[in-house]
């Protein structure tokens, strides 16, 4: 049980940065290609944090 907790509060930063990002996602089609680049170079820093800390 404990172990699982553990396993949800490592996580728990990363299902809040995805649910706050949505209106990121929504908005996506009418971004500029410079800010497209700037959510992808996020998104790409979270994968590697999410990565690391395994």
């Amino acid at each position: 049980m404990f172990k699982y907790a553990l396993v949800v509060l490592k996580l728990l930063p990363v299902l809040l940065v995805v649910a706050l990002s949505a209106p990121a996602w929504l908005s996506w089609p009418f971004l500029s290609e410079a800010r497209q680049h700037v959510v992808l170079d996020m998104v790409k820093a979270l994968a590697d944090w999410t990565r690391s800390t395994k």
